[in-house]
């Protein structure tokens, strides 16, 4: 049985109610795991006042202790993974990740440093960190805050790295919230080889529709 880590900053309820995403996974065959990062979803922090949000104060406090919320994260699925990889009904060469939102960095974050995440379908992620640093303006890009990484490398650098793994990217973002034009999006993940789609995804297109092949 093939297993699908599903990773959503909304939380694992999000997208569990009946006819829901989560629904379609296991309808399609696959086992799903929907774990709630840290601070996302029961994990998430209270706010705590000050004009802030719980989210802010969180990536904060982690990087006054010298670490990053995203890295947390990041730790957290590979976690899940290790737990997958340790359960009888689970096929260990099927185990894939999809992320949502900015769910989609930690997906491609955990691919790279994990071989055995057979493939990764990342939907309405931001593009790039450079892409942050030039915007003017942004939305939800808070917790994806690592202070130094572009004197090492970039999430396309990532898309490389999962090669010649599936990799999916669905419905790419701006930092403002936007649509990110496919192409682009495209040309930026060549590295990634000939198994990198770039996608849109079509107003009420289910998750089949849209992830049909990637299910198979």
């Amino acid at each position: 049985l093939g297993a699908v880590l599903y990773v959503n900053p909304a939380g694992k309820g999000a997208d569990a109610g009946r006819g829901g995403e989560m629904e379609a996974l296991a309808r399609a065959g696959w086992l799903v795991m929907a774990p709630d990062l840290r601070g996302w979803g029961e994990t998430g922090p209270a706010r705590a006042g000050g004009g802030y949000t719980g989210i802010w104060q969180a990536v904060m406090r982690a990087v006054l202790v010298g670490k990053t919320l995203l890295g947390m994260q990041v730790f957290d699925l590979l976690g899940c993974v290790q737990y997958l990889m340790s359960r009888p009904d689970v096929d260990a060469a099927r185990i894939a990740v999809m992320g949502k939102g900015n769910g989609g960095v930690v997906a491609l974050i955990a691919a790279a440093l994990e071989p055995r995440i057979a493939r990764v379908a990342a939907e309405g992620a931001v593009l790039s960190w450079m892409d942050i640093v030039r915007a003017p303006i942004h939305e939800n890009t808070t917790e994806l805050i690592v202070p130094g990484v572009l004197k090492d490398f970039d999430l396309p650098d990532l898309a490389a790295a999962i090669a010649p793994r599936p990799l999916w990217l669905v419905e790419p973002r701006t930092p403002w919230g936007a649509a990110a034009p496919v192409d682009r999006a495209a040309a930026e993940y060549g590295a990634a080889g000939p198994r990198l789609r770039v996608t849109p995804r079509p107003e009420g297109w289910t998750l089949t529709q849209v992830y049909g092949d990637w299910l198979k």
